[in-house]
């Protein structure tokens, strides 16, 4: 016989539930989810708990959110779930998929959590479209104008423009960037990398050598998706997008929804303070926004003060 769920747990998933570790993030979400079980209650805070987007405990989190009917507040600021650095989209797809299916979240809070919209998170916005219950959104923080590009997929030629050059290579690198000779050190530095150490290398002002990675890309892409939710949902009141790196380009996305003839949306308030958009654009946003009695926000806030 299958248990009576009381707010969105069956046998199933409270398996899946009792097998998550007791210690780091699983032991705050399995707390999460019993408490919920066992006392009731409309709200889930797992804010800064380390939480990573491809840990089995977000997955569980998001079916749990998806079958349950009571919580209405989600507060999971301050975590990882897109790890800017990973090419994995599964914590924003997760995500994406609860934002979709849930039908009683009325606010969630996602900033700082290194959100972007390349890859498969364009799924997260396409989910808020589908969604006509969440009404407060915080978003701010994260990287919709950009994303990371580990060197590996750079093709060389940028790699060239971008003055990265591999340990061992016999070409300086622009704008302080360098590799020695066959791994013989450098004057400056006897911490130069050896050729052996296959990677790309910057050397800092001190004469320190460091390995680079990768690099963020600015891009517009995430944010025409984003600019086509703004037109497509009719839920969203209050939506953060404060320092997300939308510069000019992004600004100019935003007001085009806004001037559309198709816009739908319910805003009330449009925080898009800190993103670089200069005043002449802002000018017409504003415009824009009051067209449609929104209140825009330009100035970046202090950190919380999103309702949620």
């Amino acid at each position: 016989m299958m248990r009576k769920k009381k707010s969105g747990l069956n046998d199933i998933l409270r398996e899946r539930v009792n097998e998550l570790h007791d210690d780091g993030p699983d032991r705050y979400i399995k707390h999460a989810i019993f408490h919920l079980e066992e006392h009731g209650g409309d709200s889930i805070r797992l804010h800064g708990i380390k939480l990573k987007g491809d840990s089995e405990c977000v997955n569980v989190f998001s079916k749990y959110l998806v079958s349950n009917k009571t919580v209405v507040k989600v507060d999971l600021s301050n975590n990882e779930l897109n790890e800017i650095q990973s090419e994995s989209f599964k914590g924003t797809t997760a995500i994406a998929n609860a934002i979709r299916e849930n039908t009683s979240i009325e606010a969630m809070n996602l900033t700082r959590n290194f959100l972007t919209a390349n890859g498969e998170a364009w799924k997260f916005f396409d989910a808020l479209q589908a969604n006509n219950t969440l009404r407060v959104l915080n978003l701010s923080n994260n990287s919709f104008g950009r994303y990371w590009e580990t060197l590996a997929v750079i093709p060389d030629q940028n790699k060239k423009m971008q003055g990265l050059v591999p340990a061992g290579s016999t070409v300086a690198g622009e704008s302080g960037w360098y590799t020695p000779k066959d791994g013989a050190s450098d004057p400056a530095s006897s911490a130069a990398p050896a050729a052996n150490s296959w990677g790309y290398y910057r050397k800092g002002p001190g004469g320190n050598w460091s390995k680079i990675e990768g690099q963020y890309v600015y891009s517009k892409d995430g944010i025409e998706h984003l600019a086509t939710t703004l037109q497509m949902n009719r839920s969203l009141v209050h939506l953060d997008l404060g320092n997300n790196y939308l510069f000019d380009e992004g600004g100019k996305l935003v007001l085009e929804a806004l001037k559309s003839k198709s816009y739908q949306g319910k805003l009330q308030v449009l925080d898009l303070g800190g993103n670089f958009i200069n005043q002449q654009i802002l000018g017409e946003l504003h415009d824009a926004c009051t067209n449609h009695n929104i209140k825009l926000i330009a100035d970046r806030k202090p950190l919380g003060s999103t309702p949620l």
